[in-house]
């Protein structure tokens, strides 16, 4: 028994996605890119958005004194 063809919108989809997947992905990813990350990307620096906490914050590093090697060694135990 043959299978139903998909009617209405998972047809439309279906025939959609055919398409787009002749296209060679580099064409979709430079498409996506610049109108879905590229206008976001825009939107949180114009709202100096920082979301990963980098801009004004110290760098990490904790200063430390030179400490003997014979002082060093001694703590290892």
């Amino acid at each position: 028994m043959p299978e139903a063809e998909p009617a209405g919108l998972a047809n439309t989809l279906k025939t959609a996605a055919h398409r787009l997947a002749a296209f060679p992905a580099w064409v979709v990813l430079t498409a996506v890119y610049y109108l879905a990350l590229g206008p976001a990307a825009l939107f949180n620096r114009l709202m100096k958005d920082d979301a990963l906490g980098l801009r004004g914050g110290s760098t990490g590093w904790t200063k430390r004194e030179p400490v003997e090697p014979a002082e060093h060694l001694r703590g290892q135990g």
